[in-house]
């Protein structure tokens, strides 16, 4: 499933870069350590990650002709596209293991049947899927996160009528903490949160008790603490750049991330949401509803999970960055307590159990007449505009390269990943924006223009109203990205004088464009709900306007 679709957004004809816009900045970092081998310079993640994909390119380069030639852009970024592939294709393994993961902790929980309702959950949840497809942290590291806690819970034995009960074997307490701390660590060192899995040891060895416990969990939180270390030396070896990045990591989450998350629901709401687009609203209530009923009949691994995702759920929920790959560790007790709700439900084969199966099995499929885009309907509309050619911005290209080919076509911000390609590096890191208005100035057919004042790339801004009244170009042209936040805060009040500014700024442009250009076309049209940004990557809106 998650091969469907893994080629989407990658460098053709039109663009060099990936549409996923954090993609080149991890292919870079994986890249630093072929100089830095310990100390790669970037630490707003763990480093683990960025090692597995630095050996993929590695062995991708040995069968796929050898390195770029920097020189030579026709080699250079085809090259890194193929990277990027296989960083993407290390991601689908891990989301695809995280299926096999969650199976494996089922079937110590629950029968075979409810085993197969959780990790199809897993397999089919669209948030997880369609980020298992991206070259980032985030899949990867649930993974290794998913894998710690199927140690930490073996810890409390296999449960009666379980699929492995028959083979229930005597505690190794000291082999199992020791390889849930280890995988936990790996999980830290992908990502610095993933540490709190740790919790999931704690308790279930806390709540057995066994001769020498508390010297497992010691065990464990020195593997684990290892494991971290070996992952991200650069905390030791770079303790001042460390600090540095993981100071700024954690402001930024704390301030937010531009305009995206202003006057949207707190946290603790805002997930919610992500919840029921990532996984499906009723698959959301159904694992909660699992993680409670196990609490509640004092089963030790619900116990443990529910500790942990609580102390997770604060953790994100405080943030004011909000973005729904954050909530990838909370599907791990999500998954495994809506398979034991199934298969409690079928081996009990009450009337209310049959009605829990029934809004089991919604949850898996989704439910459009309910707005539930979650589960299997969710995760195939996801996986047909990722595999669909062309992209609503190639298709946007194209067009404005044949109607507008004689004439000139105005940005209202830096073009990036979200822009049609009328250049082939708009999607260049944000350092190399001098680069990308060299191809703006010597762009033909159309030509490109940008508002920008004196010259002076240090004064420009978005939305600039003289793009409209002085530069009067042909076609204008902008992306959900560019325009949802600042409609969505136009009717906001109470806002901080930059952001205030900005939707001012918004407002008189679009009165002007309203004016003096005509809607024209627009391009991903039968895009998914634009509500939560993370998905929006896949298939963004394009909007294009013609002067009258």
């Amino acid at each position: 499933m998650r091969l469907i679709g893994i080629g989407w957004g990658m460098p053709n004809d039109l663009h060099n870069q990936t549409y996923q816009p954090d993609e080149l900045v991890n292919y870079g970092v994986s890249q630093a350590l072929n100089q830095r081998p310990l100390t790669p310079g970037f630490y707003n993640y763990g480093t683990a990650y960025f090692y597995a994909l630095n050996f993929a390119d590695k062995v991708a380069d040995g069968y796929g002709g050898g390195g770029p030639n920097p020189q030579d852009g026709a080699s250079f970024w085809p090259k890194v596209g193929r990277d990027i592939l296989v960083g993407r294709i290390l991601n689908a393994l891990a989301g695809a293991g995280t299926v096999v993961v969650i199976w494996l902790i089922l079937r110590r929980i629950t029968t075979i049947f409810g085993a197969f309702f959780g990790a199809a959950l897993m397999m089919a949840a669209p948030g997880f899927l369609v980020q298992s497809r991206y070259e980032t942290v985030d899949v990867f590291g649930t993974f290794w996160l998913a894998l710690s806690a199927l140690f930490a819970l073996r810890v409390v034995g296999a449960m009666p009528g379980s699929l492995a009960e028959a083979g229930h074997r005597e505690p190794r307490d000291m082999r199992d903490a020791l390889l849930a701390g280890l995988f936990g660590g790996i999980a830290a060192g992908t990502k610095y949160t993933g540490v709190l899995v740790i919790l999931v040891l704690w308790i279930t060895l806390g709540l057995t008790k066994r001769p020498g416990w508390w010297k497992a969990a010691l065990a464990g939180t020195a593997a684990c603490l290892a494991a971290f270390v070996a992952t991200t030396p650069g905390c030791l070896l770079d303790s001042a750049r460390f600090m540095h990045d993981v100071g700024f990591e954690m402001g930024h989450t704390a301030t937010g991330h531009g305009l995206v998350f202003i006057a949207t629901p707190s946290g603790f709401i805002f997930h919610l949401i992500n919840l029921a687009v990532g996984l499906g609203i009723f698959a959301t209530i159904a694992g909660v509803a699992g993680l409670a009923f196990g609490a509640f009949r004092r089963h030790k691994w619900a116990i443990a999970l529910l500790a942990f995702a609580l102390v997770y759920y604060i953790l994100i929920g405080r943030a004011e960055v909000k973005f729904l790959r954050y909530i990838f560790p909370l599907l791990v007790p999500l998954a495994v307590a809506y398979g034991y709700a199934m298969g409690t439900a079928f081996r009990r084969g009450s009337r209310g159990a049959r009605l829990l199966l029934v809004v089991g099995v919604f949850s898996l499929s989704g439910n459009p007449f309910l707005l539930d885009f979650g589960g299997l309907i969710g995760a195939a509309q996801d996986t047909y505009h990722m595999a669909s050619e062309p992209d609503s911005r190639d298709e946007a290209a194209i067009a404005l390269k044949d109607i507008a080919k004689n004439g000139t076509v105005g940005f209202v911000s830096d073009p990036w990943f979200y822009s049609p390609p009328l250049i082939p590096d708009a999607g260049l890191n944000r350092d190399r924006i001098g680069a990308i208005y060299g191809e703006i100035a010597q762009a033909d057919h159309p030509k490109l223009l940008r508002y920008i004042p004196n010259g002076d790339l240090s004064q420009r801004v978005d939305w600039d109203l003289r793009l409209l009244t002085e530069r009067k170009p042909d076609y204008v042209v902008f992306s959900s990205f560019e325009s949802d936040d600042l409609e969505r805060l136009s009717g906001a009040t109470g806002l901080d004088p930059q952001t205030q500014d900005a939707v001012d700024r918004y407002k008189a442009f679009m009165s002007e464009l309203q004016k003096e250009y005509a809607f024209q076309s627009w391009y991903g049209a039968d895009t998914p709900p634009r509500i939560i940004h993370d998905m929006m990557y896949i298939r963004p809106t394009i909007w294009v306007w013609k002067r009258k």
